[in-house]
């Protein structure tokens, strides 16, 4: 009956093939939302139990959790929703090891907010991030905060006893095979494996001390992976730091090719502005040079006409004297035939 149960419910979740979280997977199951892996039914199958693995049913103390679930149901769906999430990223074969405990740590930091600040942090929650973070479709956070049945003024999940139906005895003790809870929620959950009034056999000095030590194997798995994702953002940083400093001593080797340039267009500029000049220069001196012979030729053809003039002035005044002596020789001439004539009359 459980196994069918199991099954049934299996068929409900949106991790199934058919369901439309499934379509980035290429294995046969899509072990959770944006966390494609290959997805074992016998990993959380109630066939698989330890000898001593019993949950407390009465592991619930209102007083002590009601900041962080209002009821039992929240408290134990809560662990066994945590349970899944954490074997689907565990399996998620295409995440790579930095991808996988950042979820997780987003997960977690969201399991140990209060009531009031999840559900708020729930409400801002993109889908993507929902997605990413297992928190939608059949989760129980999905289901707790996604539909508006009002208890008491309370967001409640759709079912009384929703966890048992969910996950009944399908909750395991958290193994140090498993990714480690922080230590808040490894304090919270911790009672769910103390049963007080069970008849069965309970914890020896040696288990007790086991079970510390399992909690210190976390803590030390916890630390280890912390450590690997610190140095993994640490190489992370330093090839940032070294990509910027290329790009730095690129954007100087461009800059100092860019002066160059500009002061070789500077140089070339003031070469031509000089060049210009004395171009300039050499047509005023042409240009007065031509301006000198003009005022020469022009001297030239001035004293020519001047010479030509007094030349002229000379032949007149030659021809005057040559016409006044004439005239006068002829009045000599004249008079002397007067006078010779006169004598000849007496």
């Amino acid at each position: 009956m459980m196994n069918q149960d199991y099954a049934r419910e299996r068929s409900r979740s949106p991790f199934r093939p058919g369901s439309a979280y499934s379509h980035h997977s290429h294995h046969s199951r899509s072990s959770s939302p944006a966390l494609a892996g290959a997805w074992r039914n016998e990993a959380l199958s109630p066939a698989n139990s330890y000898v001593d693995d019993y949950y407390n049913p009465n592991a619930y103390d209102h007083d002590l959790y009601r900041n962080y679930y209002g009821v039992e149901d929240d408290y134990y769906g809560a662990y066994g929703d945590l349970l899944d999430y954490e074997e689907n990223l565990r399996l998620a074969a295409d995440l790579d090891e930095t991808e996988r405990l950042r979820r997780w740590r987003d997960r977690l930091a969201f399991e140990e907010l209060a009531e009031s600040e999840r559900l708020r942090r729930y409400e801002l929650m993109a889908e993507e991030e929902r997605l990413r973070l297992g928190l939608i479709g059949s989760s129980w956070w999905a289901r707790r905060y996604g539909h508006h049945h009002s208890h008491n003024g309370r967001h409640t999940p759709s079912l009384t006893g929703g966890w048992k139906n969910y996950y009944g005895n399908r909750l395991r003790r958290w193994s140090s095979k498993r990714m480690p809870l922080s230590s808040p929620l490894a304090s919270r959950f911790e009672r769910i494996w103390y049963n007080p009034n069970s008849s069965r056999r309970r914890l020896s000095n040696a288990a007790v001390m086991n079970s510390k030590l399992e909690l210190l194997n976390q803590e030390q798995m916890r630390l280890s992976n912390e450590l690997i994702r610190i140095r993994e953002e640490t190489r992370m940083r330093e090839m940032e730091i070294q990509r910027e400093q290329n790009r730095i001593e690129q954007e100087i080797v461009l800059e100092r090719e860019r002066i160059k340039e500009n002061l070789y267009r500077v140089q070339k500029a003031q070469q031509e502005q000089v060049e210009r000049e004395i171009i300039e220069r050499n047509r005023v001196e042409q240009e007065m040079y031509r301006e000198s012979l003009r005022n020469l030729e022009n001297q030239r053809q001035m004293v020519d006409i001047e010479r030509q003039r007094i030349q002229n002035q000379h032949l007149r005044n030659q021809v005057v004297s040559d016409l006044q002596s004439q005239e006068q020789e002829l009045r000599l001439r004249r008079e002397l035939e007067l006078a010779g004539s006169g004598l000849y009359k007496y």
